[in-house]
């Protein structure tokens, strides 16, 4: 089992404070997530681009016979019917990546650049989080018995290029907690009776999952408003090794445009915390 405090505190001379001291929402925590991917945006390295519109100058030539057409298109020459030469060319186009991924990038480039994190948005959804964060977590601790540790942040590896937030890791077992209090009352019954978990939670989990090397992750939901039933409802998140791999994939895909980016402005991951 991975021991995240002496991890942490290896990252002390790059961060120049020990990770391992400080605690979530706190200036250094922002400092130490400056310019890295994290689980909370996990489902970004996941999105689909899009195909480049086919070339206004390549024409499809019809042939003498009906279905024999051709088209030409980077030095090669293919042969059948319209459709078939549209999907030649079509799969030889560039994908663009999503607009969503390209503004996430950027904002962790700007983040390289200034060693600090976009401002962080002071909604009520998020403070009523916060304001019952502890009494959600005495909540979950009762009832499944288990003591939730803090820790500030995790990097996946030394190159501290990836890492989440756990909203705790459970004593003893390799088994970390996501914990949420919804501001509608609605999605807290959504999810108590339906099951439903909003896609991109269940993949910042599995990213979680990726992170820490764990085989399963808690997922809860409190609210406080709750009189007339239960106000936790808490279910487990299997490790789903399929979705690991595609997010190791779509994470290295995400690093090396992010390293060209940087490159082109003159930067190298890591400058962010230069100045500590």
């Amino acid at each position: 089992m991975r021991n995240f405090i002496e991890e942490q505190q290896l990252h002390s001379e790059t961060l120049g404070f020990d990770l391992s001291k400080i605690e979530q929402g706190t200036d250094q925590w922002h400092r130490s997530k400056a310019g890295v991917v994290s689980a909370s945006n996990a489902y970004i390295l996941l999105m689909k681009g899009s195909v480049a519109p086919f070339p206004k100058d390549i024409e499809i030539i019809s042939g003498d016979k009906r279905g024999v057409n051709s088209v030409s298109f980077e030095g090669e020459v293919f042969t059948g019917t319209k459709q078939a030469c549209t999907d030649f060319v079509r799969n030889r186009l560039p994908i663009i990546p999503s607009a969503t991924r390209q503004t996430y990038m950027s904002q962790l480039v700007a983040s390289v650049a200034t060693g600090l994190l976009p401002d962080e948005i002071k909604a009520r959804p998020l403070q009523w989080g916060k304001d019952h964060e502890q009494e959600a977590n005495d909540a979950y601790s009762a009832a499944t018995f288990e003591t939730i540790d803090s820790i500030a942040f995790i990097y996946q590896d030394k190159t501290m290029r990836a890492g989440c937030s756990p909203d705790g890791l459970i004593s003893g077992e390799e088994k970390g907690l996501e914990l949420k209090c919804p501001w509608s009352s609605a999605v807290w019954v959504d999810f108590a009776h339906n099951g439903y978990i909003k896609p991109e939670e269940i993949i910042q989990c599995q990213f979680s999952m990726m992170i820490t090397d764990f085989k399963e992750w808690g997922f809860a939901k409190f609210d406080p408003r709750n009189v007339n039933c239960k106000k936790l409802h808490h279910v487990i998140i299997e490790r789903d090794e399929k979705v690991i791999a595609e997010q190791r994939e779509g994470l290295a895909s995400f690093i090396k445009d992010m390293d060209i980016m940087l490159d082109n402005l003159g930067m190298s991951f890591g400058m962010q915390w230069n100045d500590n």
